[in-house]
């Protein structure tokens, strides 16, 4: 995918630097075992420049994704959950990067489905209306 090519030429790095970061307190009472979610996430991520990318499987619209204790959940979210905690119900887990499959966490940053709207429509990623 043209999505995860290094912009300076530079080949991916194999060690996420993320795995050096500690779990929230959330995360060691969301799943049975966290440190178990945190290496197999860390295991299926590169570093392409700025973003650490996941190279698992990846949804339709370039979201990383994962089978994690019988559900297939969206990898950024998750990550969310395991380094920062909960996410409030009703709201997003954005891109600051604008790569769907980047999973830095500080690349993530929470807000709203109308935040979400607001970010994608300031950067230019909005569809115009169809029709008349």
């Amino acid at each position: 995918m043209s999505d995860i090519v290094p912009t300076d030429g530079r080949p991916a790095m194999s060690r996420n630097p993320q795995s050096d970061l500690p779990v929230s307190e959330f995360a060691l009472t969301y799943w049975k075992d966290a440190t178990d979610v945190k290496r197999r996430i860390c295991a299926s991520t590169d570093v392409w420049g700025d973003c650490f990318v996941w190279i698992g499987s990846r949804n339709y619209y370039g979201y990383g994704q994962i089978h994690c204790e019988g559900r297939v959940s969206l990898v950024h979210r998750l990550v969310w959950r395991l380094f920062r905690g909960p996410i409030p119900q009703g709201h997003c887990v954005l891109h600051h990067c604008d790569n769907p499959g980047c999973i830095r966490i500080s690349h993530l940053f929470g807000g709203t489905h109308l935040d979400n709207i607001l970010d994608k429509i300031s950067k230019g990623r909005n569809r115009p209306a169809r029709g008349e």
